[in-house]
């Protein structure tokens, strides 16, 4: 017996059939893109994630780090090491607590953390192109209720 998908008129019906199914995929696409146009600098989606998020929050721990972009710790030490290795990031001792490293920017990386950023603000806005603000404003509030109530399931 095979799965047993919606159809498309299900979905059209009752948007709630097709939705988990849709933000995959968005967020599947999104990547891909991204990751086609992060490739002329070397990178990729998941090693910008290692790098934007040290950007915005800061130096964390590798397990703070794994649990902020969502990966498991030994495909984020393997990210780390490549970065790492490009001068990018460094790992240095907790102060208090020497079996924790903590991961942190090298200024060096800020250049190319500028440079995708207006490259992911480019791909933003010609995906959004055409649709206007009040419709993008509704889909963001829901998705963000969606996570938040997830969140809270899951605690």
């Amino acid at each position: 017996m095979g799965l047993d998908y919606p159809s498309w008129q299900m979905v059209e019906e009752n948007p709630r059939e097709g939705f988990g199914m849709t933000v995959g995929e968005v967020a599947r696409q999104w990547r891909i893109l991204l990751d086609a146009r992060l490739k002329p600098l070397g990178l990729s989606f998941s090693r910008w994630a290692v790098l934007v998020t040290l950007h915005f929050e800061g130096p964390m721990s590798q397990v703070e780090l794994a649990r902020y972009i969502g990966v498991e710790a030994p495909s984020l030490v393997r990210q780390l090491d490549k970065l790492e290795k490009e001068g990018l990031v460094r790992r240095v001792q907790h102060p208090a607590d020497r079996r924790i490293k903590v991961v942190e920017i090298d200024p060096r990386a800020f250049s190319i953390c500028e440079k995708v950023r207006a490259m992911a603000l480019q791909l933003r806005d010609e995906v959004f192109e055409g649709i206007d603000e009040p419709t993008i404003r509704a889909a963001h509030q829901a998705l963000l209720t969606i996570r938040d109530r997830m969140s809270r399931m899951q605690a």
